[in-house]
């Protein structure tokens, strides 16, 4: 019968990864300064934690060169397995929900080993004394286990009672942006094919988000410093939106003009914030211009995932969040829709890439623009997934190319309620199936999904009835169905 093999009593996996969320974020050693440099197995990471202990001790910046520095001063570089394996371990972020876990492991694992050396030591003593050597091994058993970690502290982790929540009546904050399309520390989402004018919406947003000026016919109740870090447009391509967009600042617009610090765009730059190197440098960038909206355009490239694996995109948009939670900032994201033919919905789901980035927003706006070849005119649609509120219906939007701003159409008086009424009433006594009216809205550009809320609304108003069938049931308009 053969011996399963020993499980070893470390982990190597664990303690890279700390080390690697320190250095994205220091204030973790707030939560796991308690682990020493002994608690470490692997000795490149002893050394490695015990360069950290010190500059976190004398409070000096905690980053990859200050580490190697405190290294090369103490001669434990080599130690360490060297410059570049310090500066490989962070490739890849760990985020700083998983830190406490990590030093959790690393500190039972150091117990384990430290009372699997006691044991072995006292079992090739020979026999006890009972009265002095058992006595002592009693000692260091409790000692060893009296550092096993009871709890584990969650970086900014608040519980509350329920009580708390019926005695609390201090108001809400205000949305950045109302009605819940942009809550505080939200992430939004703008969506749309290319050339459908979904960067010059963002820089429209960023707009009146540095300005508190009315946008698409939400309020924004405060001026926000925006930063708007974009990777298709050269700076003359920019400064030439810009520019136009400048007119809106003149009669008949009179649209207030930002300060120099409260909008602020970037040069095409491509940054991965799912690897080290590009995260750190979005904190840097949050600490140095202190956003509190940050547009990113387009998501593809700020990350270097597999846009159609919901676990890669799903850790994106995990650090998306974390940004946004650790910097108490908004974050807007442009991103691309499915190919014409391939989602046949203009909501979220439309969206291009896995399921996960749908998911993980707060809103998503989804523009679309439709072309007449007859004609020549191009109409735009702008359809809406809201977590924190009630979906707007269906926008229809003009774009003023002399000042390249999208606004609201004021004169658009036909809505999907008005389009559901109109047409029941159209087909009389003899009513239109459920699945055919969401076609024919569909046809006129109304989201389907809009198109059944508005449809349940109205059925529990009686403004229009079914017959009854659960299946595709027939609507009439309340007048001509029968009781």
């Amino acid at each position: 019968m053969t011996e399963e093999p020993l499980q070893p009593l470390y982990s190597i996996e664990a303690e890279e990864a700390l080390i690697a969320a320190v250095l994205t974020d220091a204030e973790i050693l707030d939560h796991t300064s308690y682990l020493n440099k002994d608690d470490f197995y692997d000795t490149k990471t002893q050394y490695i934690w015990r360069s950290i202990k010190y500059l976190f001790n004398n409070r000096k910046n905690i980053d990859p060169v200050s580490i190697i520095e405190a290294l090369k001063k103490n001669k434990s570089l080599e130690k360490s397995g060297g410059s570049y394996y310090i500066t490989g371990l962070f490739g890849t972020i760990p985020t700083a929900a998983n830190a406490g876990e990590h030093a959790k492991i690393i500190r039972e694992y150091a117990i384990k080993r430290r009372l699997q050396e006691v044991t072995c030591k006292f079992y090739q003593s020979g026999i006890p004394d009972l009265n002095g050597d058992l006595t002592k091994f009693q000692q260091e058993i409790d000692e060893i286990t009296s550092s096993i970690p009871q709890t584990t502290t969650i970086p900014g982790l608040t519980l509350h009672k329920y009580s708390d929540y019926i005695d609390d009546a201090t108001p809400e904050p205000d949305f950045i942006v109302t009605c819940g399309i942009l809550p505080e520390r939200g992430v939004l989402i703008i969506g749309g094919q290319p050339k459908s004018g979904k960067s010059i919406l963002s820089i429209n947003l960023g707009y009146c988000l540095a300005t508190a000026s009315n946008w698409l016919g939400f309020t924004i109740p405060q001026k926000r410093r925006t930063l708007i870090l974009q990777a298709e447009n050269s700076y003359y391509n920019v400064r030439r939106r810009i520019k136009t967009l400048h007119n809106a600042s003149e009669p008949p617009y009179n649209l207030q003009i930002p300060k120099d610090d409260n909008l602020i765009m970037s040069d095409p730059v491509s940054i991965k914030i799912n690897e080290f190197n590009g995260y750190t440098a979005v904190r840097q960038l949050i600490k140095q211009y202190k956003p509190e909206v940050l547009i990113l355009d387009p998501l593809i490239h700020f990350h270097s995932a597999n846009e159609n694996d919901n676990a890669e995109m799903g850790m994106v948009m995990e650090q998306i969040r974390s940004l946004a939670n650790n910097h108490n900032l908004a974050i807007v994201l442009v991103h691309h829709t499915k190919k014409p033919g391939m989602d046949s919905s203009p909501g979220g789901m439309a969206l291009r890439g896995a399921s996960a980035v749908f998911g993980a927003v707060d809103s998503s706006l989804v523009l679309s623009r439709n072309s007449d070849t007859d004609t020549g005119d191009t109409d735009y649609t702008l359809n809406f997934d809201i977590r924190n509120g009630e979906n707007p219906e269906q926008y229809n939007l003009d774009f003023d190319d002399s000042i390249l701003f999208f606004m609201k159409k004021e004169n658009d008086s036909v809505n999907i309620g008005q389009f559901i009424q109109d047409t029941t009433i159209k087909c009389g006594e003899d009513g239109i199936s459920r699945k055919l009216l969401i076609e024919l809205a569909e046809d006129e550009g109304f989201a389907s999904n809009t198109t059944r809320r508005k449809l349940t609304a109205l059925i529990n108003k009686n403004t229009v009835k079914t017959d009854g069938k659960k299946r595709d049931p027939t609507i009439y308009y309340h007048t001509f169905a029968s009781d």
